[in-house]
């Protein structure tokens, strides 16, 4: 019904919004979002500290919303 076609149009704004994100900024967001990747294996991934991979992944959620915000109003 109605709520199916909200959530794909919220979907394609998502995936708008990813683009817009600078490639690495996207790429953390993947891993972390969509592959349900721990903090532990993206920091290994990076070779960076878990602790920053943290910080990274909030970071980008962060600009995503952002993004989001604009194509939403």
């Amino acid at each position: 019904g109605e709520h199916s076609v909200e959530k794909d149009e919220k979907l394609k704004i998502l995936y708008q919004a990813l683009d817009q994100l600078p490639p690495d900024k996207r790429e953390i967001l993947v891993l972390s979002q969509l592959e349900e990747m721990e903090y532990k294996q993206i920091a290994e991934m990076y070779q960076i500290t878990e602790n920053l991979a943290r910080v990274k992944v909030h970071r980008a959620l962060k600009s995503l919303k952002e993004i989001f915000q604009k194509f939403v109003r």
